[in-house]
């Protein structure tokens, strides 16, 4: 029982926040260099690399692997749920904060705002979904191995 609710509520809020905190920095520096890159050399096989292979796979196929490895690691379902909306944060946070800045290529003007905002929430959506699936896998794994150590790691012939 004591493994279900590890799971579920998290044995610490430090690891939790750690694993989110994280990961919104890396998806907030990957995107920033984005941005960054796009303006001094749009063609550049570092920014090629970074906005067409890092920054899709940021903000789409990371939040599993991420909610995995906390549900592993025992930070708890909001923790690892968490996970999934943080790329449309950033990625709000980013063009709303560059618009007022006035940094260029985060389009953050009237009709800009809306498909942002449009953009940020599908990021969200498409990120819960993902952590969703990850936390399963990362709780079946944990479930798994412990099962298998209770049992004494031996199969049933053995």
């Amino acid at each position: 029982m004591v493994t279900t609710e590890s799971l579920l509520f998290g044995e610490g809020r430090r690891r939790g926040l750690s694993l989110i905190g994280g990961f919104a920095a890396l998806t907030a520096v990957i995107l920033l260099a984005v941005l960054m890159l796009e303006y001094v050399s749009p063609s550049h096989p570092l920014t090629r690399f970074l906005a067409d292979g890092a920054l899709p796979s940021v903000l789409l196929y990371v939040p599993a692997p991420v909610a995995a490895v906390g549900a592993y690691a025992r930070c708890g379902a909001p923790a690892c749920l968490s996970a999934g909306v943080v790329p449309g944060v950033v990625f709000g946070a980013i063009v709303v904060i560059g618009g007022l800045l006035g940094i260029p290529g985060t389009g953050a003007d009237a009709a800009g705002l809306g498909l942002s905002i449009g953009l940020s929430v599908g990021f969200s959506i498409v990120g819960l979904s993902s952590a969703f699936v990850g936390y399963c896998t990362g709780v079946t794994a944990v479930l798994a191995l412990d099962a298998f150590r209770e049992s004494g790691g031996q199969s049933a012939d053995g």
